[in-house]
């Protein structure tokens, strides 16, 4: 080879840097950034953050009430909408946030599913634009939706696989779903967990809430059926282990029945919303066992990060859980079936779990990864 001639791999590294600096992202779909609410808003915040990084030209859509600062980053723009993302605005909300993207061409970042119903029409006004779906998982499912709301969802799940340029799934298990379901090969990217390894944890914390270390088991969802708190808590009612449960309590009927019904035993601590990382950090670090209940998603982000915190952890048996600890945690199907496994847990069992699952998570839940992965998807 001459002295002249530019190896393949070198090739590929200035054009990919290239690609990088011409590309246009809008991500749509999240409440805002930084992340104070859920899953796909720390997958967002994640991920602009390296945007802005490597200088990538970002537009990011958030509720017109989300009180961070539009200079929230170098190169990552806020737009608000005057909607809700969540709920039956989030229709409108992800429906305006598209057709304000694809009208400004680049790549649009969808993260679910409310308004994939109407891709197809994107799709015809604006066929330069490219839109890339993650559907997080089979939303239709999930217990708080009436029929008509879940045949709209799964109307939007078929027009997500058929109509955008790229479909992502967060689990091996939904990417079978949909292989079975649709005959699609869905490119498989997970959530990292890895944010918390750098963020301190405070003694004091624990003195607030008056607990110690490692002598109580924690749990985080938010108050909806299909993360199983009731079975989660009913079984708590009934073993002599504390419990700390952080969720949004006073959002939902279903969130204050649960609190009115549960919060009078003496084990059983139910805490409001926390966004502080540092708080955060600490319950779930100091605690003895992470119980997660989520049954109608793919790859929880609190169950990775708690697999990064080395953690035992005990999760309700559906096989995205299974996908996602690779088998490793332990598994109850039922109230009684966690009750026995409370019960029985020895410290042995505890350090064996939580030593599998870290490593799991070193080698499949880094965001630097994920991040590189939503980049080749992005720049296909």
């Amino acid at each position: 080879m001459s002295k002249y001639d530019e190896p393949q791999d070198k090739l590929n590294c200035v054009e990919l840097k290239l690609n990088r600096c011409t590309i246009m992202i809008f991500i749509v779909g999240i409440v805002g950034v930084p992340n104070n609410y859920g899953g796909f808003e720390a997958l967002a915040e994640n991920l602009v953050e390296r945007f802005s990084r490597d200088n990538i030209p970002t537009t990011v859509f958030c509720e017109k009430h989300f009180s961070k600062s539009r200079n929230y980053l170098p190169d990552i723009v806020i737009e608000r909408i005057g909607f809700s993302a969540n709920g039956f605005q989030s229709i409108l909300y992800d429906l305006i946030g598209m057709v304000r993207a694809a009208r400004q061409g680049g790549t649009i970042l969808l993260l679910g599913t409310s308004a994939t119903a109407f891709l197809p029409l994107i799709r015809i006004l604006w066929p330069t634009s490219k839109v890339v779906v993650n559907m997080a998982g089979m939303e239709w499912k999930r217990s708080k939706w009436g029929w008509i709301a879940k045949k709209y969802l799964k109307l939007g799940e078929y027009a997500a696989v058929k109509f955008s340029d790229k479909l992502v799934v967060d689990n091996q298990g939904l990417a079978e779903y949909v292989k079975k379901s649709y005959g699609v090969d869905p490119g498989v990217i997970p959530y990292g967990g890895d944010q918390f390894s750098d963020i301190p944890k405070k003694i004091s914390i624990l003195e607030k809430y008056n607990i110690s270390p490692f002598e109580y088991d924690f749990a985080l969802a938010r108050a909806q059926p299909d993360n199983n708190i009731e079975m989660i808590l009913d079984a708590y009612s009934r073993v002599p282990k504390d419990l700390l449960f952080i969720s949004n309590w006073s959002s939902s009927t279903f969130g204050r029945e649960i609190l009115e019904r549960f919060q009078r035993y003496s084990n059983i601590r139910l805490i409001g919303p926390v966004y502080d990382p540092v708080e955060i950090n600490t319950l779930r670090s100091f605690s003895r066992v992470y119980i997660h209940g989520h049954s109608a998603g793919g790859t929880n982000p609190t169950l990775v990060e708690a697999m990064h915190a080395e953690l035992p952890i005990v999760a309700f048996d559906v096989n995205f859980n299974r996908h996602t600890t690779e088998n490793a945690a332990l598994f109850f199907k039922d109230s009684s079936e966690l009750e026995s496994i409370i019960n029985n847990l020895t410290s042995e069992d505890r350090t064996k779990v939580a030593m599998n699952l870290k490593e799991i998570a070193e080698r499949r839940y880094r965001w630097d990864q994920i991040y590189e992965d939503y980049l080749g998807v992005l720049l296909e």
